[in-house]
């Protein structure tokens, strides 16, 4: 579950952009890398989106949310025979989850 730490006992009113960049360069302190303080970024905004459509409006203004540069660099990936190869070697217990890992992408991380 993602977790807004900064947030706490502030208001909506308080956030802003000075605030959510002391929040990034805090989380980037405690060795949190850009993608998960990305996603920490997306729920609040997400949050105050989702205030803002209400019926009254529950937040008035949404301040700037920046984001981080992400390295996305996949390393690793088994080409297709690669993949056949490994699988017949292995024992008829393991085909199904391996299989399945490899379809859907997973990664020992």
């Amino acid at each position: 579950m993602t977790q807004i730490y900064f947030l706490g006992n502030m208001r909506i009113v308080d956030v802003s952009t000075p605030k959510i960049k002391e929040y990034i360069q805090k989380r980037l302190n405690e060795g949190f890398a850009n993608a998960t303080i990305n996603r920490e970024l997306a729920a609040l905004k997400r949050m105050l989106n989702l205030g803002a459509r209400q019926t009254p409006s529950k937040v008035i203004h949404i301040p700037y949310i920046p984001s981080l540069k992400e390295d996305n660099a996949h390393e690793g990936f088994f080409e297709y025979g690669e993949f056949l190869a490994l699988q017949d070697k292995l024992p008829s217990y393991l085909k199904g989850f391996v299989t399945f890992a490899y379809k859907t992408g997973w990664r020992v991380s």
